[in-house]
C-alpha cells in the first residue's frame, strides 16, 4: 500500500500536484469503495429482511394460521423490481 501511495506521490510531483491532494484522492477512493461495497451487501441481504418477522411469528406459534401468500407475493415482486432497477 505504501509503495502504491509512494508511486502516486512521485507521479503527482512530476505533474505539479501536491502530496496532500494525492492522499485526499486515495482516501476518497477508499471511502467510495466502502460505500459501494455496503450498497452491494444491502442489495444482496436486504431482500431477505422482510421475511424474518413472518418466519419468527410462524416459528413462535408453530402454525401457519395467518400466513399470507399475498405478503410473499408483494415482497417477491418488490425484490424483482428492485433488482431489475439496479
Amino acid at each position: 500500500m505504501d509503495d502504491a501511495v509512494g508511486a502516486q506521490a512521485k507521479d503527482a510531483a512530476q505533474e505539479g500536484i501536491s502530496i496532500s491532494q494525492v492522499q485526499d484522492s486515495t482516501t476518497l477512493s477508499m471511502v467510495y469503495s466502502l460505500v459501494t461495497f455496503g450498497c452491494e451487501m444491502a442489495m444482496i441481504f436486504g431482500g431477505v429482511v422482510p421475511y424474518i418477522p413472518q418466519y419468527l411469528a410462524i416459528k413462535k406459534s408453530k402454525t401457519t394460521k395467518g400466513f399470507s401468500l399475498y405478503v410473499c407475493l408483494a415482497l417477491i415482486v418488490a425484490n424483482i423490481l428492485r433488482i431489475l432497477f439496479w
